[in-house]
């Protein structure tokens, strides 16, 4: 057996598998995008005509 501390394996960490945190924040994901798509569409209804000299605001 060898005394060297460099020639002993580590022993294998197993990672950690998906939890209930990782599912919660891909439903978000997927919520927020949703939202953005479904406010795209709804923006996308009206009338975005510039009319010179009027404030966007």
């Amino acid at each position: 057996m060898s005394t060297d501390p460099n020639s002993a394996t580590a022993p294998k960490v197993k990672k950690p598998g998906i939890n209930v945190y990782t599912v919660m924040l891909g439903i978000s994901l997927v919520a927020i995008c949703l939202a953005c798509l479904f406010l795209f569409l709804e923006w996308n209804t009206y009338n975005r005509e510039i009319i010179p000299g009027k404030p966007l605001f």
